[in-house]
C-alpha cells in the first residue's frame, strides 16, 4: 500500500494529526489540503534519520520484523504500543495484515542498517522519563518541568531544555504552549501531552478548585512506565490491577480509556469499577475484592489533576499542611509599631513623589497624571513611571539634586541622594514582627518598614509567604518600602515555605541596605 492510499482511508483531521506533530512550523487546517499534507510527511520520512528520531528503540525493532514479516496481524497483540505508534505516524498500516507504505520501505531498510542502538538507548531514556513527566501532568509549566526532570535526572535546566527544543521524538508527543499571566503581565511557557488536550479545561478547574501548589514523588521508573503503559504498573497495588485486566479482550478497546480518564481527572471511580464488574460478570471472570484492588491501585496513580501526585500522595501533603499551619499560627507577630511616623511619612513622600514627577516630566511617560504633593494616587496610573524611575535612579536622582526643582533643604537633598541605594525587584514578604516586616530577595534578609500603616493591615499573616514587586529604599537610617506592592498570585508549596522558614532562622537580618 502507498501512502497516498493513505488519504482514501482517513479523515483529513487524522492527517492533519501527524502532519502538526511532525512540524512546528504547520500551517493552518484550513491552508492545507491532504494531498499538500500527505506529500509533505512524504517528504520528512524520505530522510532516514527522521525516520530514527521519530521512534523509539521499540518501535525501530518492530519495523525490523514487520519488514522480515516476523510479526502479523494476527499475533500483534504483544507489541500493542508499538504497532499503534507506528501506525499513527504513518510508518506502518493496519488493514487485515501489517504492511509499510512502499515509499518508505527503501528509507527505512536504510534507518535500520544504521542506527547505533547504544546511542539512542541512551536518548530513549531520557525521552522516555520527560514525556512521562508531562504525561503525568498532562500540562505543566516549564519552569516545573525543568526542576522536576533536572533533579531526578542529575542534569542541568540548560541540557533538558536544549534537548526537549530540539528532539523531534518529545516534540511529536509534547507541544509547548504561551499563555498570558494578566496579574503579572507577563507570558509563561508550558508543556502539554497532545493527546490530553480535550481533559485540559476540566483539569484546570480541578486545580484551580483545589489550588494545589504539591509536587509528585514519582521516580524514573514510574514516569518510563506512564510514557508507555499510561500507569506506573511497577507499584505493586497498580500492577495487580493491571495484571487483572491486562488478558482481557475488552482491556484495550473498552476498560483502558475509562481507566485512563478517571487517572487523569481524579474521578468517576463508580463507572470504572462498575464497567469492571459487568466485564467481569459477562466473561464469568471472579476477581475477590475487586473493588478494593481497584481503589487501592488508583489511590497509587499519579493524577494529571493533582499534578502528577497520587491520592496518597495528596492526603500526606494535606496532613502535613494541615500541621505546618497549626505551628505556624504562633510565628507572625501582630505588628504594632512597623511603619514610620507621621512626619516622616510625610517627608517620605515628598521627597519620592518629586523624584516620581522629575522622572515623569523628563521623559514625557504620562502628561494626563500629577504626582508631587498629591494624594490618593492609583498606582496603576504611574507603574511605568516608578520603573523607568527605578531604571535610571542613580542618573535621575544626581540630576534632581543637581537642579533641586521642588527647594529642597540641604538635609532633604541629602536624604533624596540616599535614594540611589535603593533596590527595586521582587521579594517575598516572609514574616511579621512588631516592628518590622520580614522581606526576602533569595539572598538576604531585609527588616522592612511601611510607610502609613502596618503591612499585615493590607496583606493577612494567613497570605504568607507572599511573592510582590516593590522597592527597597534606605530612609533615614532605616528600610522602608516604597508604600506600592505589587502583588502576584502565585502560591507556594509546603516545601518552598518550609525552606523559607529555615532560611528565617539562620540568615543575618539586615536594617541597612
Amino acid at each position: 500500500m502507498k501512502i497516498t492510499d493513505v488519504i482514501k482511508k482517513c479523515d483529513k483531521e487524522l492527517v492533519f494529526e501527524l502532519y502538526s506533530r511532525l512540524f512546528l512550523d504547520y500551517k493552518d487546517y484550513d491552508e492545507i489540503t491532504s494531498n499538500e499534507m500527505i506529500e509533505e510527511i512524504s517528504n520528512f520520512y524520505s530522510n532516514p534519520n527522521n525516520i530514527i528520531n521519530i521512534c523509539t528503540t521499540k518501535e525501530l525493532k518492530i519495523l525490523k520484523k514487520v519488514l522480515n514479516k516476523e510479526i502479523t496481524y494476527q499475533n500483534y497483540q504483544n507489541n500493542y504500543w508499538e504497532v499503534r505508534e507506528l501506525n499513527n505516524k504513518f510508518l506502518v498500516f493496519l488493514d487485515k495484515e501489517i504492511t509499510i507504505p512502499k515509499e518508505f520501505i527503501s528509507q527505512i531498510e536504510e534507518a535500520l542498517n544504521s542506527i547505533d542502538f547504544p546511542k539512542i538507548n541512551h536518548k530513549d531514556e531520557l525521552n522516555e522519563i520527560l514525556i512521562g513527566i508531562v504525561k503525568s501532568f498532562a500540562s505543566i509549566p516549564l519552569p516545573l518541568f525543568l526542576n522536576i526532570s533536572s533533579t531526578l535526572l542529575n542534569k542541568d535546566e540548560q541540557y533538558i531544555l536544549n534537548h526537549i527544543n530540539t528532539d523531534k521524538l518529545f516534540q511529536y508527543y509534547v507541544y509547548l504552549d504561551t499563555d498570558y499571566i494578566e496579574e503579572l503581565n507577563e507570558e509563561y511557557n508550558t508543556l502539554i501531552y497532545q493527546d490530553y488536550f480535550k481533559y485540559l479545561e476540566d483539569i484546570d478547574n480541578i486545580r484551580n478548585e483545589n489550588k494545589l501548589i504539591c509536587q509528585p514523588n514519582s521516580s524514573k521508573e514510574d514516569y518510563i512506565n506512564i510514557f508507555y503503559n499510561d500507569f506506573n504498573i511497577n507499584n505493586k497495588k497498580v500492577k495487580m490491577l493491571v495484571d487483572n485486566l491486562k488478558d482481557l479482550f475488552e482491556y484495550k478497546v473498552i476498560i483502558k480509556d475509562i481507566l485512563e480518564e478517571t487517572r487523569i481527572l481524579n474521578k468517576n471511580r463508580d463507572k470504572l469499577i462498575d464497567t469492571i464488574k459487568n466485564i467481569f460478570k459477562r466473561n464469568n471472570i471472579v476477581v475477590d475484592n475487586i473493588e478494593t484492588i481497584i481503589n487501592e491501585a488508583l489511590d497509587n496513580i499519579p493524577s494529571s489533576a493533582l499534578n502528577g501526585m497520587t491520592p496518597n500522595e495528596l492526603i500526606k501533603y494535606n496532613k502535613e499542611l494541615e500541621e505546618y499551619k497549626d505551628n505556624k499560627e504562633t510565628f507572625n507577630k501582630e505588628q504594632e509599631n512597623a511603619y514610620l511616623s507621621k512626619s516622616d511619612a510625610s517627608l517620605f513622600y515628598k521627597i519620592y513623589l518629586a523624584l516620581l514627577e522629575f522622572t515623569n516630566n523628563k521623559y514625557k511617560i504620562n502628561n494626563k497624571v500629577k504626582i508631587y504633593n498629591q494624594i490618593n494616587i492609583n498606582p496603576e496610573s504611574i507603574v511605568d513611571i516608578i520603573k523607568k524611575y527605578w531604571e535610571e535612579k542613580d542618573k535621575l536622582t544626581q540630576e534632581f539634586i543637581s537642579e533641586n526643582p521642588y527647594n529642597f533643604t540641604e538635609e532633604e537633598l541629602s536624604i533624596t541622594n540616599s535614594f540611589s541605594k535603593g533596590i527595586r525587584n521582587t521579594y517575598i514578604i516572609a514574616k511579621y514582627e512588631k516592628e518590622y516586616t520580614v522581606i526576602l530577595d533569595g539572598k538576604k534578609i531585609y527588616m522592612v518598614k511601611a510607610i502609613n500603616c502596618n503591612i499585615d493591615k493590607i496583606i493577612p499573616s494567613s497570605s504568607l509567604p507572599y511573592l510582590v514587586e516593590t522597592s527597597l529604599i534606605e530612609f533615614k537610617d532605616t528600610i522602608v518600602y516604597d508604600s506600592i506592592l505589587f502583588g502576584s498570585p502565585i502560591e507556594f508549596g509546603l516545601e518552598m515555605k518550609k525552606m523559607i522558614d529555615d532560611e528565617l532562622k539562620k540568615g543575618f537580618r539586615n536594617y541597612h541596605l
